[in-house]
């Protein structure tokens, strides 16, 4: 029931604070689908959404229970896309950053929960920094420096937790504090005692290189340091942890070491192009949706599927936050698309078939495509 309350918190803010946003489902929504639309905001029930509302989130966000404690902060995030941009830094930034200092606990396990989940929710603050919803002051004044000391916890959990939250904060700060106070924090990680905080900075090579490719867009005075840096310090720690002593450690980076050297793989320069000429672009039958501007994922994501969750987590255009919506009874029947004769023969082939069509088109395509375009 808790876990079922937090997830309906989101979109009754949404009806309360918005001008013309009934009562319906799909009307709230096209907000949480799109939080970059304009709003116009009801005085009234903004003040009962950021006095209100976001006092039952905070008491949620500190539940016992991890689901619902999950639902909380997802409601949470997706609120701080919703409110006007000065009010995050009094409204929402508080809630993480006190759950950061929660040390002072009768269950030991609970406190530590509680600073995981600041982890998380600091790092999804700082992603939402790429949509201009949070100021990048806001990332490297407050919440930078609490991720850096969680990645000093004394609990292995929250560490974890602090190591997967960095590249996400990389995302939002300047070039100088991802090279003197970032990157040597990840390093240090990567050579953590216990194995699984050496694990998990493994797993986040992927998202750590392309969010450095993202902090290259922004300062294009110093891509080539910033690439020049990803080579130095992001190789080693994949060599480092390829030869740990752990075996857990070492099949974790395993299972991502496709994806973090496609990370280097340059798929975003030119990348109209290859669309163009890729399964699903203009040279087939089959329509595919066009490529996300300043996506961070890239065509190489498709060939790790495991990996591709992680890596969308960078760019927060790719995914809307928000709680999911309550499961109602569809009012009308969507019409059957017409297909031509050769869209009929196509789908009545074996899935296999057209499987190996598709991988075989685009490996060729992304092959020709590399051939001309080294990698980073």
């Amino acid at each position: 029931i808790r876990q079922h309350l937090a997830t309906q918190l989101l979109p009754l803010s949404i009806v309360c604070m918005v001008e013309g946003v009934g009562p319906l489902q799909d009307s709230s929504q096209l907000y949480l689908d799109n939080p970059s639309l304009p709003k116009h905001y009801h005085k009234q029930g903004y003040k009962i959404v950021t006095s209100t509302i976001i006092t039952h989130l905070n008491t949620l966000i500190m539940d016992v229970d991890i689901d619902v404690r999950r639902a909380a902060s997802e409601a949470l995030v997706g609120l701080s896309l919703q409110l006007e941009r000065d009010d995050i830094a009094i409204i929402c930034l508080p809630i993480p950053l006190r759950l950061a200092h929660s040390k002072t606990s009768k269950n030991k396990g609970d406190s530590e929960e509680l600073r995981v989940t600041a982890a998380n929710l600091l790092a999804e603050l700082s992603g939402s920094s790429e949509l201009g919803h949070v100021a990048p002051s806001l990332v490297q004044e407050h919440i930078m420096p609490c991720v850096l000391a969680l990645c000093l916890d004394s609990s292995f959990r929250v560490r974890r937790g602090a190591a997967q939250a960095l590249p996400r904060v990389l995302g939002g700060c300047l070039f100088e504090d991802a090279q003197t106070k970032i990157l040597p924090a990840f390093e240090k990680l990567s050579r953590d005692d216990m194995y699984r905080v050496r694990k998990s900075t493994g797993e986040c090579l992927v998202d750590m290189s392309r969010s450095m490719m993202i902090l290259a867009s922004h300062d294009k005075t110093r891509k080539e340091n910033i690439k020049a840096l990803r080579r130095n310090l992001l190789i080693p720690i994949a060599n480092r942890l390829l030869d740990d002593t752990n075996k857990f450690v070492r099949h974790g980076m395993m299972q991502f070491l496709g994806p973090f050297i496609a990370s280097f793989y340059p798929l975003q320069e030119g990348n109209r192009a290859l669309h163009a000429t890729l399964p699903g672009g203009t040279d087939t039958t089959v329509e595919a949706p066009p490529p996300v501007e300043g996506s961070s994922c890239g065509i190489g994501a498709q060939f790790f599927p495991h990996a591709s969750s992680m890596v969308s987590r960078l760019n927060s255009s790719m995914s809307s936050a928000g709680s999911s919506p309550t499961p109602t009874p569809a009012s009308f029947t969507a019409p059957s698309p017409v297909l031509s004769d050769m869209e009929q023969l196509q789908q009545r082939l074996p899935p296999f078939m057209r499987a190996n069509r598709m991988s075989i088109l685009t490996l060729r395509t992304v092959v020709a495509h590399r051939e001309s375009n080294p990698p980073d």
